[in-house]
């Protein structure tokens, strides 16, 4: 909000009325305080009986000058603009006392706020339609005599839901610069506690317009204003009367101000003076002195008075419902700061101009500085960024991101990571996280210096693995078949490692149980050198030692399947050599191999086969089988909740196998599908592809199986791979060049 349409409670306190509501409107009945109000008073009533009889009711000098007038033009009915003239009550009432007193009043074009400085300057000879402020009275010399008294009223839009002073609070509200009736409403939404957001306008015209446009929400005018009844109307807040009088620049046109006010004193005491007969033309419906009110307004003003008594208690259980809430949050903002100095990061909250309002405990401990130390992000930056170089570097960046946010509307900035070193010489690395609020910006500090050590640790151990493999394989990586004997080793080397895994846990048992039994044995035997063996401690050792020997029994005898079945896999790899396999037993022999990869996954598999005798190529068959099932857990199941499964399906058609491998995961492009078998192409080089192992799979099929693999659409919604096999092969059928390049 600029300064041009807004208004942050600028007038000062001495211009604001001293009371609410209530005070200004029994006010108007007190008499002026003081002697020199009654001298004065005594003055004015003296000098307009003895005008007549001295100047024969004409005046005593005349003026024979124009008097230049000062005023709101907009103000019906008191003063506004009909076909290019200026008429209403106060003009036309100057215009009737100009002809007696001999001068001729000149309205000259110009707003309410130019008139105030033009009166300030002298550069006019009076004002008209104006209220009485110790602000103005400053620069302005008053009549005597108060011409007209009008209360302050709020138009609002005709579907507006404002009903009282209350439910301003919050809203844009218009005023026009310089009218009492806004200032007015300023002090009576202080008087409450209520803070709408003021705007001011040049004009009464321009705020209607405003509120009917939609800019403002409700607006102060005076009572008598005439609005746009299509649109707006009055709601039920009417407050503080004023009255209205004729002022000059203080210190000149004295005469021509006393002149005036002994002229309508006497017009005032006659009740068919031009003064009545204004305003029974302008005002009402029938003239009326000054200080008599019509019955509706006495009517009003007993109903304000029991208002007043409603209002006083409600102002009462107002207050006690306010303490209450005061209470509630202060005990709320002390619960907040305690969570502030007891959050698990360092926080800093500091000013829009970079003064550090408060830091949580967590921040000295880390970095072991106080907010004595570190009052302000000027201090901030000297401390933390001794070097000028990176300190201008890196605040030109920070400085760059808040302006962008701000001028963006933002709330906060992108989370920026940095490191900063502690008073005892630590460095950290921290995330850096900003948000905004309407006075502070709140810095809080994520603490990732752990996880960066480990995450370059891992990267260094990555880096030293990969120069050790480097190093393994520099002489293999110059011919694709060495990059293919490269994937395979790492095929077995995977499955190595889930044998390790899974034959662990027999070997542990029987070792445990092997050691029970001897344990037994000894003290057995220990007592049955003393000769002290019961018939029950007897049975006891021998139940002990069956129970002991049945388990050490089955799990070597696991352990043993184990090793036999990794022993028959790996050397298959190894050896490619040509034997018979019954092909469901061989499929499940490798999944149980490649049964670790699936922990901590909730994925499944299923192999369907019936019962088929091959002669084949056992371990290009498993080289296979552990390539697919590697690339559906490397690719097919991105998410980690995700449930996976893999089905494998084997038929036997004449002297064809038929082995379906499909998953229910991501699945692969159908774009894709003619590239999947070209070396080195991948869709994961991010995640470790090396794009090789759908290549071998592709080479040992059609080259080492002699067979063909193809892509198909998955009832599962995954990938899909058909493999068509012959049962039988023969070292005559399978070139030797060909097996020993891909072998």
């Amino acid at each position: 909000m600029t300064a041009k349409n807004s208004v942050h409670h600028s007038i000062p306190r001495a211009a604001r009325p001293p009371g609410g509501f209530f005070i200004h409107l029994f006010g108007i009945f007190r008499p002026g305080k003081g002697p020199r109000c009654f001298f004065l008073r005594g003055f004015l009533c003296l000098w307009a009986l003895l005008l007549p009889v001295l100047a024969g009711g004409q005046p005593v000098i005349p003026f024979s000058q124009e008097v230049r007038v000062a005023g709101v033009w907009d103000l019906f009915p008191y003063s506004y603009q009909e076909e290019g003239r200026i008429t209403g009550f106060f003009p036309e009432l100057l215009r009737s006392a100009g002809a007696v007193l001999g001068f001729t009043p000149e309205f000259p074009s110009m707003t309410w706020s130019e008139g105030l400085e033009r009166a300030m300057e002298g550069s006019i000879d009076i004002m008209v339609s104006l209220t009485k402020t110790q602000e103005r009275q400053a620069f302005l010399d008053y009549s005597a005599v108060p011409l007209a008294t009008s209360w302050g009223v709020v138009l609002i839009p005709l579907e507006s839901s404002v009903t009282d002073v209350l439910a301003l609070d919050a809203r844009p509200v218009g005023i026009v610069r310089g009218d009492q009736n806004g200032k007015n409403l300023m002090a009576l939404t202080e008087s409450f506690g209520v803070s709408p957001v003021y705007r001011e306008y040049s004009s009464h015209s321009a705020l209607q317009a405003a509120i009917i446009q939609g800019q403002v929400d409700a607006g102060a005018f005076f009572s008598a204003f005439r609005f746009d009844g299509d649109a707006l109307r009055r709601s039920p807040i009417i407050y503080n009367p004023v009255q209205t009088f004729y002022a000059v620049p203080r210190g000149s046109n004295q005469r021509l101000l006393s002149e005036l006010d002994a002229l309508f004193t006497r017009w005032i005491e006659h009740t068919d003076s031009p003064y009545y007969q204004l305003q029974e033309r302008y005002l009402t419906n029938q003239g009326r002195r000054p200080g008599t009110f019509p019955g509706w307004l006495r009517t009003l003003v007993i109903l304000l008075g029991l208002g007043f008594l409603v209002v006083l208690g409600l102002n009462i259980l107002l207050r006690r419902l306010i303490q209450r809430k005061t209470r509630e949050l202060q005990q709320t903002n002390e619960l907040l700061m305690a969570i502030f100095n007891h959050a698990p990061m360092p926080i800093i909250m500091m000013t829009r101009g970079g003064e550090f309002r408060y830091v949580n405990q967590r921040f000295s401990q880390v970095l072991g500085y106080s907010i004595e130390e570190i009052p302000d992000a000027e201090t901030w930056w000297q401390i933390m960024y001794p070097r000028e170089d990176q300190r201008r570097r890196i605040r030109q960046i920070y400085e760059h991101r808040v302006e962008q946010a701000l001028n963006s509307g933002q709330t906060s900035i992108e989370p920026t990571e940095g490191q900063l070193v502690a008073r005892d010489g630590r460095a950290y690395t921290f995330q850096f996280l900003m948000t905004f609020t309407q006075d502070l910006n709140v810095v809080m500090f994520q603490d990732l210096t752990e996880l960066r050590a480990n995450q370059q640790y891992l990267e260094d151990f990555n880096a030293q693995l990969e120069y050790l493999v480097e190093e393994r394989t520099r002489e293999l990586e110059q011919s694709r078949q060495a990059l293919f004997l490269a994937e395979k080793n790492a095929g077995l080397g995977r499955m190595v490692a889930g044998f390790s895994h899974e034959v662990n846990t027999p070997i542990g048992v029987s070792l445990t149980a092997a050691s029970f039994l001897m344990e037994e044995t000894q003290g057995f035997s220990d007592q049955a050198g003393a000769g002290q063996v019961s018939r029950k401690q007897f049975q006891t050792y021998l139940d002990r030692a069956l129970e002991s020997s049945k388990i050490i029994l089955q799990n070597l005898e696991r352990a043993a399947g184990l090793i036999n079945g990794f022993k028959q896999v790996s050397a298959d790899q190894m050896h490619l050599s040509i034997r018979s396999i019954d092909l469901k037993d061989y499929l499940q022999q490798i999944m149980l191999s490649l049964q670790p990869r699936f922990r901590h996954t909730r994925h499944t598999w299923k192999i369907e086969s019936p019962s088929i005798q091959m002669i084949t190529y056992p371990g290009a068959l498993a080289q296979i089988l552990t390539n697919l099932v590697t690339n559906s857990l490397t690719y097919a199941f991105p998410d980690p909740e995700s449930i996976g499964f893999i089905r494998i399906t084997a038929v036997r058609e004449d002297s064809r196998v038929f082995v379906r491998y499909e998953d229910n995961g991501v699945g692969i492009p159908i774009e894709d599908w003619e590239k999947v078998f070209e070396p080195f192409f991948t869709t994961g080089r991010g995640r470790g592809g090396t794009g090789l192992g759908l290549s071998i799979v592709h080479s040992l099929v059609t080259e080492r199986l002699r067979g063909s693999i193809g892509l198909r659409r998955s009832e599962l919604g995954g990938v899909c791979f058909m493999l068509d096999l012959p049962m039988e092969l023969s070292e005559d059928t399978v070139d030797s060049d060909t097996g020993s390049a891909q072998g």
